[in-house]
């Protein structure tokens, strides 16, 4: 059921991933959505809409956030925590982000601008797409990769099973727009000043390997529902995340 504009719900024992993608649009927001600090990519299971009601939630005195599975670095970036350890198995998208995080803005603005004339990207372009996603899968680069998933169809990024990047061109839709340059520069400004360590692995691994104070902060938000029973056509080229992986989440 959705709850009235005024509603507030205690989500602290709740699966988050299946009630709050469905309502939160209804939920009356805890804090300004100004002071949220946004994804530089469209992440498939981005958590930026209702992280106004789980940062309440977070305690005040966290030494590290760890977030296991994370994705987009939507709840990373904004988690009140001295030092913040993040993971995701896709290590192409851990690379970029890293990579958006730690190079000089100006360098990174600069060498879009270079790229976007260079293939002549734009919203109708698609021949420019496709030679730029021929080169990216020669030669697999961060920014490559990221000016790709802003010309993707909805943003989103895809790859094969032998982790070259496949998804399709946003004709008349996908472009490095004045929102993305906005959010591209306000994440790499935030993570300039945070304590941030990045990590590729397998959650098992990442989770036995990890070492932490008796403050920190795991947060696990596994693929959903809706992933795991399309996970044959949607995670070609890493891991499949299974009942099992559920299954073995739960169990640590």
């Amino acid at each position: 059921h959705k709850p009235s504009v005024s509603t507030e719900i205690d989500i602290s024992d709740v699966a988050l991933r299946d009630i709050l993608p469905n309502c939160i649009a209804s939920y009356s927001l805890l804090q300004s959505p100004d002071s949220i600090i946004k994804s530089p990519i469209n992440y498939s299971t981005s958590q930026q809409n209702y992280l106004p009601q789980l940062l309440k939630l977070m305690p005040d005195d966290i030494n590290e956030f760890v977030d296991v599975f994370a994705g987009g670095l939507d709840v990373a970036i904004n988690a009140p925590a001295k030092k913040t350890i993040v993971n995701d198995i896709k290590t192409p998208i851990v690379d970029m982000l890293q990579f958006l995080a730690k190079t000089n803005i100006n360098e990174i603005i600069n060498e879009l601008n270079t790229l976007i004339n260079k293939y002549k990207l734009s919203r109708i372009n698609t021949d420019g797409f496709l030679h730029l996603r021929r080169d990216y899968n020669k030669k697999p680069s961060p920014i490559l990769l990221y000016l790709l998933i802003c010309h993707s169809y909805n943003h989103q990024f895809r790859f094969n099973s032998k982790l070259e990047y496949n998804s399709h061109f946003g004709k008349n839709r996908a472009f490095f727009s004045k929102p993305h340059k906005r959010a591209l520069i306000n994440y790499n400004a935030a993570l300039s000043s945070k304590d941030i360590s990045y990590h590729a692995l397998d959650f098992k691994v990442f989770m036995d390997s990890v070492e932490v104070s008796d403050k920190a902060l795991f947060y696990c938000h596994p693929p959903s529902k809706t992933l795991l029973d399309n996970s044959s056509s949607l995670e070609r080229g890493f891991p499949l995340w299974t009942m099992s992986s559920q299954t073995k989440l739960h169990a640590m």
